[in-house]
């Protein structure tokens, strides 16, 4: 495996210098019990990961309005588990991203995260500024958040029906490629929409 052969690297690497060399028959069977610990960890971090889904499924559902709050909280839980424990886990690009993600919404004010319609272009800019990011970056975290918004919404929709929801991504990809209410779902939380400034303007989020 992949991994294992990390491992393997690693411990080479600490191995003892000056010609001193672990013997063969004790470094093979260490090695054998790596190989177990990650096949024992990789199965583990399976399970974990269906049942997160199916907990994210239940959690988006039950959302009487998703919001910005509630999508960041779902960062929190992920980035607190225990596979963030797992060497190298933390670095990892995926979880990287939702570290990003997480310290661009700890900079929008309470408001703002519990109402997506007063997320205008003057806050994306200051909440870039804030954190020190571009504001390309903030642009990508409201586009991601519209997609997630599709997903909850039409979750709600299935639950509200009582409808059977789905319990894996797979599950979920397949239900939603047959369901031909998805597309209304999509354009009313990709369209954008409008809070009115003082002076009856309209200002584009």
């Amino acid at each position: 495996m992949k991994k294992a052969g990390m491992f393997r690297t690693a411990l080479l690497q600490l191995a003892p210098r000056r010609g001193l060399v672990a013997k063969p028959m004790v470094g093979t069977r260490y090695f054998g019990i790596l190989d177990k610990i990650q096949d024992f960890t990789n199965k583990q971090m399976e399970k974990s990961r269906e049942a997160d889904t199916e907990k994210m499924i239940e959690y988006m559902s039950e959302s009487k309005l998703w919001t910005l709050k509630r999508w960041r909280d779902t960062f929190e839980s992920q980035l607190s588990g225990w596979k963030m424990y797992i060497p190298g886990a933390s670095s990892a690009p995926g979880v990287k991203e939702l570290k990003e993600f997480k310290a661009l919404l700890d900079s929008f004010k309470e408001e703002e995260l519990n109402d997506i319609t007063l997320v205008t272009g003057a806050v994306k800019a200051r909440v870039a500024v804030q954190a020190g990011k571009p504001i390309d970056e903030v642009n990508k975290l409201i586009f991601f958040f519209r997609q997630s918004l599709i997903v909850a919404n039409w979750l709600k929709l299935k639950k509200d029906n009582n409808e059977v929801l789905p319990k894996t991504m797979v599950e979920l990809q397949a239900m939603q490629e047959k369901d031909p209410r998805l597309r209304n779902v999509a354009k009313e939380a990709m369209e954008k929409k409008y809070k009115r400034s003082g002076r009856g303007r309209r200002l584009p989020i």
